[in-house]
């Protein structure tokens, strides 16, 4: 079991549960700007278009990394205050993750940089279809 404090309740998650969630770094500050993740240069590259392979592949971690991170959080939100509905949005989260890893993947086995970059904007595109926007 995991404790975590949200909003002045004690919440106890398994560890299993945690880790369906997360698959990259737990954090309480994932946005790039806070973290050690991206520089701001780095992403006005990336989103000029200016891209290599190792920014990508960073790129990708992060979208990643901040989807499950906002993702459980909500979880831990919905154990805290809203526990009828918990898993009704567990699933509906642990859906979306499935298939942002599954993009994730594609990423750090490719080894072609337009198509790694395609499959960037893709991944990025699954996040805001998920209501959640990385940068």
């Amino acid at each position: 079991m995991m404790s975590f404090w949200v909003m002045g309740r004690l919440v106890k998650v398994p560890i299993e549960v945690v880790d369906s969630f997360i698959s990259t770094t737990l954090t309480n500050r994932p946005f790039w700007l806070h973290g050690k993740w991206l520089r701001k240069s780095e992403v006005e590259r990336y989103l000029k278009g200016d891209v290599d392979h190792d920014l990508l592949d960073r790129i990708g971690e992060y979208i990643l990394m901040y989807n499950e991170n906002i993702m459980f959080s909500t979880y831990l939100l919905h154990l805290s205050w809203n526990k009828k509905e918990k898993e009704k949005y567990r699933k509906w989260a642990l859906e979306g993750l499935k298939e942002l890893r599954e993009i994730y993947k594609e990423i750090k086995d490719c080894r072609d940089l337009n198509r790694k970059y395609e499959l960037t904007k893709r991944l990025l595109h699954k996040s805001l279809d998920l209501g959640i926007d990385p940068f």
